[in-house]
């Protein structure tokens, strides 16, 4: 976009090209894209920042390569090496790397880091500014904030699993949220030790969900997910997670719970002068539960579509559908064919583990990367569906 359609206005009817809700990554990287495109962008937070965010902090490499900034000063612990378990009698696999598979990350740090960087190139960011209403008009979109209404030709939606802007522009929401319990172990070197080398995701140590530990800076994140919306008492399969991982008597700090939108909105992601990104499109992987590639790689392609067509509302729509289609849905799609392999078929999933479970893990290490795609581990599906087949 040139700087020369860039809006001047100020004051009270100040018109905003682009107003971005939400400042987390996909948020975040939106607006630092659009203001160095050229446009007029405020970003609009809801807590004040830095703010804190209930999240696992393991940055897979893929989403680390994406930053635009440096990240080391959110950067806690770097794990070369994952490791990956099925079953109650579990099957043990080991993949590991010359550089970083996933770095742990201090996510209100990261976050501040993101913000800063939209800042720095441009944006304006107002803190402490829920959005409490919107209306659609026929060349701008106004946002009800304490105050009063900032007005903006076009709306990006990142205000992640809570989904209230959506709702607000009409979005019925047909997002599949899932439980996720976390909490933190601060343990003694020898025994942190043990855990320290790897990152490791235990599949099977809830009925279709798994647990991950993550060492940090010094402690131990540990943490399950159920891929079940409704799965019962989360907190009782933490406390059996940590028995089996030998860390019942250790004490426990700082338990915290996040949903994760595993499934994304079945209609469109982009209506009326908004677009939806993140988890308010509801992107995070559905076999990982990652969701940070994804956020980041959806605002940017939103502030593509934006930039590319001048803000042009018959434009802007059916290219932001086109791109994210080759460059995300697509893959989520495959992911999902997975998820359902791994989590709504235990004994034909500890059968693949058998069977090919270094080459899955292998695979899905090579995705965490960036060095692959869910199509390429996806070769012949015969050969995964032929695993549905009762065992003898």
């Amino acid at each position: 976009m040139s700087r020369k359609k860039r809006i001047r206005a100020s004051g009270p009817g100040r018109c905003w090209d682009v107003a971005v809700v939400g400042a987390g990554p996909a948020g975040a990287a939106a607006a630092e894209r659009l203001a160095r495109g050229g446009a007029q962008v405020v970003l609009l937070e809801r807590y004040a920042l830095p703010r804190r965010k209930v999240c696992g902090g393991g940055l897979v490499a893929r989403a680390a390569a994406a930053m635009t900034v440096d990240i080391r000063p959110a950067v806690e612990w770097i794990c070369r090496r994952v490791e990956m378990t099925m079953g109650p009698r579990p099957l043990r696999f080991m993949a590991e790397r010359e550089d970083a598979v996933i770095v742990m990350v201090e996510r209100a740090c990261l976050d501040h880091l993101l913000v800063e960087e939209a800042r720095r190139r441009g944006a304006e960011v107002r803190p402490c500014c829920p959005v409490t209403g919107m209306r659609i008009d026929d060349g701008s979109v106004a946002l009800k904030i304490p105050g009063g209404f900032v007005r903006a030709r076009w709306v990006v939606c990142a205000d992640g699993a809570g989904g209230r802007l959506a709702r607000m522009a009409g979005w019925a929401d047909t997002r599949r949220l899932v439980p996720a319990l976390e909490c933190s172990l601060h343990l003694p070197p020898w025994r942190f030790r043990r855990f320290s080398r790897a990152a490791g995701f235990d599949f099977g140590a809830l009925p279709r969900g798994y647990g991950w530990r993550f060492p940090k800076a010094g402690r131990l994140d540990i943490g399950v997910v159920s891929m079940q919306p409704r799965s019962g008492n989360l907190k009782h399969f933490l406390w059996r997670y940590l028995k089996r991982l030998g860390l019942a008597d250790a004490p426990v700090c700082d338990l915290r719970a996040a949903p994760i939108p595993v499934a994304m909105h079945t209609g469109e992601l982009a209506s009326g002068r908004v677009l939806l990104v993140g988890d308010a499109a509801g992107l995070a992987d559905p076999l990982t539960a990652e969701g940070i590639s994804h956020a980041v790689r959806s605002g940017r392609l939103a502030a593509d579509a934006l930039l590319e067509t001048g803000l042009d509302a018959g434009r802007v729509v059916p290219l932001y559908h086109r791109r994210m289609q080759n460059a995300i849905l697509g893959e989520l799609g495959l992911a999902r064919f997975f998820a359902r392999l791994v989590f709504g078929h235990p004994r034909a999933a500890e059968r693949l583990f058998r069977l090919r479970g270094q080459h899955f893990v292998e695979g899905v290490t090579d995705i965490a990367c960036g060095r692959s795609t869910y199509r390429s581990l996806l070769q012949n599906p015969l050969n995964y569906l032929r695993l549905l087949r009762p065992l003898p």
